[in-house]
């Protein structure tokens, strides 16, 4: 049985492949198989349902997507990360997210009768 099920689902304007399992290099592998097979046309990599997520297995996808039309949706922000290293675009959403900077956490100040 494969560690990842991939659903595919065309509309007018991208190609959506919704993942749903586990990702690891076995998958990333056969997944960059499916998207060199659409020729160009625009994809969306629907992580949503990703159970399992392996970061050994993002070069093997990455390799070679960042001048292809590939939009990532559904990641949590360490697997954002990994992609946005190698240079593979995610949503624009996902990616306006991950280019806010959050501020620190500051302690309270201590009022004086703490002191």
């Amino acid at each position: 049985m494969p560690s990842l099920k991939i659903r595919r689902e065309d509309s007018r304007d991208d190609v959506v492949l919704r993942l749903e399992g586990t990702f690891d290099s076995k998958s990333a592998a056969a997944l960059r198989e499916v998207i060199d097979g659409l020729a160009g046309h625009p994809v969306v990599l629907d992580f949503t349902r990703v159970a399992l997520f392996q970061d050994l297995a993002v070069p093997i996808l990455a390799r070679g997507l960042t001048h292809l039309p590939v939009r990532l949706v559904g990641l949590s922000r360490h697997p954002e990360r990994l992609f946005r290293y190698f240079g593979v675009g995610l949503a624009p959403a996902a990616a306006a997210f991950c280019a806010e900077e959050t501020p620190a956490h500051e302690p309270a100040p201590l009022a004086a009768a703490q002191l």
